[in-house]
């Protein structure tokens, strides 16, 4: 008997430690990303002839931005003073070469003598090659950018678009989703970029642009038809008679946006305030006496917050967007063609809120939520997101991550005015 039992005792045992294995909840798996990628961000106007000096290139690197774009510098020695500056400071260097886009095609073999200076430099990110152009320049570019790769086969020829609220005439009779895919067609851009100033105040209240939504939507679907990544700008700072001088809330809301609909780099207008012209222009982050302004701590603060996770975020790619809202959302939420279902998430209660969704290479899911009130207004939003079969979150907020578990498949979030939340759902 005593030896059945001896046999029997570690057979049970076995038994018992299976049935608890199999009953126990599966280890929650979080992906796994190097940091290897790093989320574009630039900066609208350079420190100018006068102050480019060792001082005002710290002040670059310490905003967070990673690119800054000559403005009134020409592709001389105080370019190549600039890019000395940005290569010490870990900046990447845009050169403006004020004539280069007015070359004659039968002048082309002209490029090398102007570029060859620039050759081979490490901080070089390529040449402005023009500024909000018409279609009726498209033909011209495509053939510039080919000559200038033939030069500098790995820099950028950057050029920058209309947003949907430029003229008729400006796009030379185009509607703007032809404009756009009209620009890739012909210029095979490496990156699509345009600018989108949201932010208005009339008669003392805060407003923000009707189709902001729809100019995100239109850029982001013909980018990822393309499959070019796309960067937006912010606006930071006031212009004009109604472009009102944001806070930090205010540029925070513009980048969360721009991220829920996949924008793989956000560029700040401006860095450096443009000296008076045509436009009236308010204090950027730096104003025309290189003193740091409010502004400057407001976008630093915010690009900072994002380079704690971009590597996260930049290994994932956009699916669609949806708006939610418990009532009537605003009318600068619209979009088009909204995603329709995304599977991870069965509803969303609340808002208005923004919701970017998104996949990785291994299927792996997540979402960016975004308060969709006027930032101007200052006001939170409260949600309740359902998920299908989620078991925990990795939530980032300002930046920082933290795990949450889920209970009955659903979580409670308060967004503050302007804030965006980036979630990686994690089964």
């Amino acid at each position: 008997m005593k030896c059945i039992f001896s046999r029997i005792l570690p057979l049970c045992m076995t038994v018992v430690l299976v049935l608890l294995s199999a009953c126990s909840p599966k280890e929650i798996k979080e992906p796994d990303f190097p940091d290897t990628q790093t989320l574009h961000i630039g900066g609208w106007v350079a420190p100018p002839p006068g102050y480019i000096n060792e001082k005002t290139y710290q002040e670059v690197a310490d905003s967070g931005i990673n690119a800054i774009y000559a403005i009134y510098e020409d592709a001389d020695d105080n370019a190549v003073q600039a890019l000395e500056l940005a290569e010490k400071y870990g900046i990447q260097y845009l050169v403006r070469d004020r004539s280069l886009a007015g070359i004659s095609e039968e002048d082309f073999d002209l490029l090398p003598a102007r570029l060859e200076k620039f050759k081979d430099h490490p901080a070089l990110l390529g040449h402005l090659a023009i500024d909000e152009p018409g279609p009726a320049r498209f033909p011209y570019l495509a053939k510039l950018k080919k000559a200038y790769h033939e030069v500098l086969p790995n820099s950028l020829f950057y050029v920058n678009l209309f947003p949907t609220y430029s003229s008729l005439a400006q796009r030379n009779g185009k509607d703007y989703k032809t404009y756009i895919q009209e620009y890739i067609d012909i210029v095979k851009p490496d990156v699509l970029s345009f600018d989108h100033y949201p932010l208005k105040e009339l008669s003392g209240e805060t407003q923000v642009t009707e189709d902001y939504l729809y100019n995100l939507e239109i850029i982001s679907k013909a980018a990822k038809k393309a499959d070019i990544p796309f960067w937006c700008f912010l606006q930071t700072m006031a212009y004009g008679l109604t472009n009102r001088s944001p806070d930090y809330e205010d540029i925070r809301w513009q980048a969360y946006t721009a991220l829920a609909f996949g924008a793989r780099g956000i560029q700040h207008f401006c860095y450096w305030t443009p000296q008076s012209g045509t436009e009236y222009f308010g204090e950027a982050m730096i104003d025309t006496n290189g003193s740091k302004t409010p502004i400057y701590d407001y976008a630093s603060r915010l690009n900072h917050e994002l380079l704690k996770f971009d590597h996260i975020f930049l290994s994932y790619k956009s699916v669609g967007q949806m708006v939610w809202s418990t009532e009537d959302a605003p009318i600068y939420t619209y979009m088009e063609d909204p995603l329709e279902v995304f599977s991870p998430v069965k509803t969303v209660e609340g808002g208005p809120v923004l919701m970017g969704c998104f996949e990785d290479a291994k299927g792996n899911h997540a979402i960016m939520l975004v308060n969709m009130t006027d930032p101007g207004r200052e006001e939170q939003t409260e949600i309740t997101v359902k998920f299908s079969d989620a078991r925990a979150l990795n939530v980032y907020t300002g930046g920082e991550k933290e795990r949450m578990v889920l209970k009955n498949g659903k979580i409670d979030l308060v967004l503050e005015s302007g804030e965006g939340k980036f979630i990686q759902i994690l089964s």
